[in-house]
């Protein structure tokens, strides 16, 4: 699109295609929405009829323009328009489009304008229940991305969600960012911010079989949660002295403290931990069939089904009890599984663990050669 056929069009529909350049698509009812144009319809059909947009694959009411001719009218847009309009406009098409559950394309707008707080507070709404709870941690590991450095450095909730998401490729860039995230929610004063993020430290010291590490973690945190008077904080200090206990092979502390937790009400992902700790726990003790029905309630739990991620964690203690009670089809299928999401998240200790659990099986059926390979 040239200057030339621009100026050809009325003033009302070059102010249309400008405004509407910023937008990822153009749809009545979103560009009714952030342009406050109630001819938009119309608009939309003119445009097309003059070659100017296409329809987006088979959906009727949805359409875009060629990105070259987007490129030259949002460029222009930028040049003509102030950049508080531009803002404007960018604000009201991040609501719209959460809205509709386009998230991504909400996050592109604030990022566009720069709204860092405001793209915050859209990670932050849909961290939890959306991404982690669904394993879509590249995800959002790739929205966290996208804010600067200097602002992310200092809001430790979007710190802990960073560390979480790097949890399992790279335990170790993720210990490094949830004490980052833990150190600045002290100095906030955000207890609970604080206990979250020193909870998750631990559970990368636990599932590296770092015992050392989550001994001392796990000492602090119920000083920590001393200073909160709810039954979410206690909750919180019964896991993290159950992890503790596992972690020193204290297993008689261990099962008390799994008995207690088991009374308290728990966050979703801590009712997993405390399954899969107390598992470890009946596990060592020889209590095998204790240890499956808690490792199965965990295998049961929305937030392990949803996850691939979760789904590996469980199977870690699921594949080493079939293992000890001879079960040897479940061990063989729950092992391949896990090396198969150890390879596909990148998860090192996962896929050492399902080759440890081969090699198990072999040697109780005596195939030596199979058992070796597994262990190479």
């Amino acid at each position: 699109m040239s200057h030339e056929l621009l100026n050809y069009l009325t003033r009302e529909l070059q102010d249309f295609l400008l405004d509407s350049s910023i937008l990822p698509y153009l749809e009545p009812i979103l560009c009714q929405e952030v342009l406050g144009d109630t001819r938009s319809e119309e608009k939309i059909n003119e445009l097309h009829l003059m070659g100017l947009l296409s329809q987006v694959e088979s959906n009727t009411t949805l359409w875009r323009f060629h990105h070259l001719i987007r490129e030259f009218l949002l460029e222009r847009a930028l040049n003509i328009r102030s950049p508080e309009y531009i803002v404007s406009l960018r604000r009201r098409a991040a609501v719209h489009l959460e809205k509709n559950g386009n998230i991504d394309q909400a996050l592109e707008q604030l990022a566009a304008c720069a709204d860092w707080p405001k793209a915050a507070d859209l990670i932050l709404a849909y961290a939890e229940p959306y991404f982690l709870e669904n394993g879509c941690h590249n995800i959002l590991y790739s929205w966290i991305k996208t804010l600067p450095i200097d602002y992310l450095n200092s809001h430790h909730q979007l710190l802990y969600y960073k560390g979480i998401c790097l949890r399992d490729n790279n335990p170790q860039k993720a210990r490094e960012i949830l004490s980052q995230a833990a150190a600045l929610a002290r100095e906030k004063g955000d207890v609970k911010g604080e206990i979250r993020s020193l909870m998750a430290i631990l559970a990368v010291h636990i599932f590296s079989s770092d015992s050392a590490r989550s001994e001392a973690v796990a000492e602090r945190i119920p000083m920590i949660a001393s200073r909160l008077k709810d039954s979410w904080a206690r909750g919180f200090a019964l896991v993290a002295a159950l992890g503790k206990a596992v972690s020193e092979d204290d297993l008689k502390r261990g099962l008390y403290l799994s008995r207690l937790a088991a009374k308290t009400p728990l966050e979703q992902e801590w009712q997993l931990y405390y399954l899969l700790l107390s598992g470890v726990v009946h596990y060592r003790l020889g209590n095998l069939d204790t240890a499956r029905e808690l490792a199965e309630k965990a295998l049961a739990l929305p937030l392990v089904q949803k996850s691939d991620r979760w789904l590996g964690v469980a199977y870690v203690l699921l594949s080493g009890i079939y293992c000890a009670k001879g079960e040897i089809r479940p061990a063989v299928e729950i092992s391949r599984q896990l090396i198969q999401l150890g390879h596909k998240y990148n998860i090192p200790h996962q896929i050492a663990y399902g080759h440890r659990r081969l090699a198990q099986v072999y040697l109780l059926q005596g195939k030596l050669i199979e058992a070796l390979y597994e262990s190479v």
